[in-house]
């Protein structure tokens, strides 16, 4: 038994030290995840409102599942050259909700694990 630690034995501070290492990996793991799906949706969300500035210039065709955005090479045409494809989560504000409420939770947990790691004198390097 060590003295000062607040560990009972060097196996318990390991897996301790080991269990934050996870979390940390796991959090920056996700917040990376996180933050692409966030970009994927804005260059979607950022074409579609192009699309919806100048609707003449584009067709539709919406399903069940998702919105097709492309031009048409004529009038009455169905969309060619896609422009962008919208799912139904995309527009779903529950589903972006979750996303960033689930984004905001991973960096906490990131930030959080990241300084506990270093108060141990471990930095991972990002």
């Amino acid at each position: 038994m060590s003295t000062g630690s607040y560990f009972v034995s060097k196996e318990a501070e390991n897996a301790a030290t080991d269990g934050v290492i996870k979390r940390y990996k796991a959090a920056k793991e996700a917040t990376a995840a996180l933050e692409n799906q966030m970009s994927e949706l804005s260059e979607k969300l950022s074409t579609f409102a192009t699309v919806l500035k100048h609707p003449k210039d584009y067709r539709f065709l919406p399903t069940s599942y998702d919105l097709t955005v492309g031009q048409a090479i004529k009038e009455g045409d169905s969309p060619k050259r896609p422009v962008v494809v919208l799912q139904a989560t995309d527009l779903d504000l529950k589903h972006v909700s979750e996303m960033v409420v689930n984004y905001e939770k991973a960096r906490t947990d990131k930030v959080k694990t990241g300084a506990r790691l270093h108060d141990m004198g471990l930095d991972l390097k990002d």
